[in-house]
């Protein structure tokens, strides 16, 4: 404003988003698989000083995996801008 205070503010930043999981049907629900890559996400991502991620989960069953692994679910809606459109 004219008496040069912050009237504003908005941030913009690059949030890592783990997408793409995939276990074959047949190692879903009976095997080690889904954790061993939990595991080494979250080792990598360490060793990337990466200290938060996000992901987006659809389906009631794989919310309750995501829980159960440590994520939150956060409050809110997701939103896209699509800055390609005219």
């Amino acid at each position: 404003n004219e008496d040069a205070q912050i009237v504003g503010v908005w941030s913009a930043m690059t949030p890592i988003f783990l997408e793409g999981l995939w276990v074959r049907d047949d190692y879903r629900k009976h095997s080690t698989v889904a954790g061993r890559l939990l595991s080494g996400m979250k080792s990598l991502l360490h060793d990337l000083n990466i200290g938060t991620s996000f992901t987006l989960v659809q389906d009631p069953y794989v919310l309750g995996l995501a829980e159960k692994a440590g994520f939150q679910v956060l409050p809110g809606n997701l939103c896209q801008l699509d800055l390609r459109e005219n």
